[in-house]
């Protein structure tokens, strides 16, 4: 018995020497008190009183080690998203939505897409190359209430096969796309403005589609987007 005169602490922690271990990982939190008793605590400001080490602080998917950020979230859109700092960009990924922070815009009753687009095309491409889980994702073509239904909808899917276009010829594999025109069924503003009007005419970029780890692919339940009407 190395500790004649102190009892063991038997907990499964170098229980053979007769010595009490009060703190099994050496971090200077007594296991009583420790959530982690067999991993060091990681002393970096960010929760260090449980004894738990925490390789990422921010839980954004990028270690600590190599997050300059490591206390903030970093947001996936497309703009320095390996750097695990938040930052501004044209588009935002919601859960499996591509938002448009700058949309994708169309004049009226044309399905060419403006050259003021192209930066937001760009964005996209980038941020779909760095998900290659993303097995197929959906181009969803939107027209305003103007017109009759027939015209609109047949609008709205030139617009999402002329986006696709644009993504194809940007690099994105077409057996990775697919494109769908709503007309103007899912408006997401309801008022009759022209600023409501340039809200409408939109294309959405859903991802409908995963690949796993295991290659079988999974389709992804997706939420209706549309907005309320607005007062």
């Amino acid at each position: 018995d190395a500790c004649p005169d102190e009892p063991e602490d038997f907990d499964e922690f170098e229980d053979t020497d007769g010595c009490p271990d009060l703190d099994d990982d050496r971090d200077g939190i007594p296991d009583v008190s420790d959530a982690c008793r067999l991993e060091p605590e990681d002393v970096d400001g960010f929760s260090d009183e449980d004894g738990c080490p925490d390789p990422d602080n921010d839980a954004d998917g990028i270690l600590d080690r190599d997050d300059a950020c490591p206390n903030e979230p970093e947001v996936v859109n497309g703009v320095d998203d390996q750097d695990g700092c938040p930052d501004e960009g044209l588009i935002q990924l919601l859960d499996d939505r591509i938002v448009l922070e700058e949309r994708v815009l169309f004049d009226f009753e044309r399905a060419r897409v403006k050259h003021a687009a192209r930066p937001v095309l760009d964005a996209i491409v980038e941020l779909v190359r760095q998900h290659p889980e993303w097995a197929l994702m959906r181009v969803d073509g939107h027209a305003d209430v103007r017109g009759d239904a027939d015209f609109n909808r047949r609008l709205s899917e030139r617009r999402a096969r002329n986006v696709m276009r644009a993504l194809v010829e940007r690099g994105l594999a077409a057996e990775r796309l697919e494109f769908r025109g709503f007309g103007s069924e899912r408006p997401r503003d309801h008022r009759r403005t022209e600023e409501a009007h340039q809200r409408n005419r939109r294309v959405e970029f859903v991802i409908v589609a995963r690949r796993g780890a295991d290659g079988a692919l999974q389709r992804t339940e997706v939420r209706d987007e549309t907005d309320a009407s607005l007062d």
